[in-house]
């Protein structure tokens, strides 16, 4: 059971979303914990996914959170990493090479 209106870490539990076998799903906010996100950041959304709008996330991250890279994956929901395996890889090897200086590229 989610304690709606309880705080973990910087998020405040706005309301339970639904439950299944991978855990609870809930709305949280937190924008001050991502704008304080020090460590660069890859956020990588499935244009179907139906959990929530991946543009409406992808703009709210870029408005709050610039600092952190936000892309939408297109052909691919919440499997993102299955769905467009390649994509993702190398979208994650290309992040980390620009962070290290160096071009990273799938195997």
């Amino acid at each position: 059971m989610v304690a709606v209106g309880k705080s973990v870490s910087h998020y405040r539990i706005r309301e339970e979303l639904g439950a299944g076998g991978a855990g609870v799903a809930i709305k949280a906010e937190g924008d001050k914990a991502w704008q304080g996100f020090g460590v660069p950041c890859l956020f990588l959304v499935g244009e179907n996914e139906k959990i929530y709008s991946a543009e409406a996330a992808v703009g709210r991250l870029k408005r709050v959170a610039p600092q952190v890279k936000a892309e939408i994956i297109p052909g691919a929901g919440h499997d993102l990493t299955i769905a467009q395996a390649d994509l993702v890889a190398s979208k994650v090897l290309a992040f980390l090479g620009e962070r290290a200086g160096v071009a990273a590229t799938a195997a």
